[in-house]
C-alpha cells in the first residue's frame, strides 16, 4: 500500500446548483469562482506536485476551476 500525504488545499466558497443536467459550457459557468485557496497553505506548494481528486469527473469543470485557484 502506498501512503500519500493529503491536504485539503481549497474550500468551496459559493453554493452551486447540481451539475448533473448541465452541458459543458453550463458546468464551467456554474462552478466559476466557487473555490478559494486555504490561506494556511500559502507558500507551501512551490516545487510540489499536486494531485486533484474529484469524486466524479465528467467534463472536468470542477478540476479545471480548482487548477486555476491553485495556480
Amino acid at each position: 500500500m502506498v501512503q500519500v500525504p493529503f491536504n485539503e488545499l481549497c474550500v468551496k466558497i459559493k453554493d452551486t446548483s447540481s451539475q448533473t443536467s448541465l452541458n459543458t459550457k453550463e458546468r464551467l459557468t456554474n462552478i466559476e469562482n466557487s473555490f478559494a485557496f486555504k490561506r494556511e497553505y500559502k507558500g507551501t506548494l512551490k516545487d510540489k506536485v499536486v494531485l486533484i481528486i474529484d469524486d466524479v469527473m465528467t467534463t472536468g469543470a470542477t478540476t479545471s476551476e480548482i487548477s486555476k485557484v491553485l495556480l
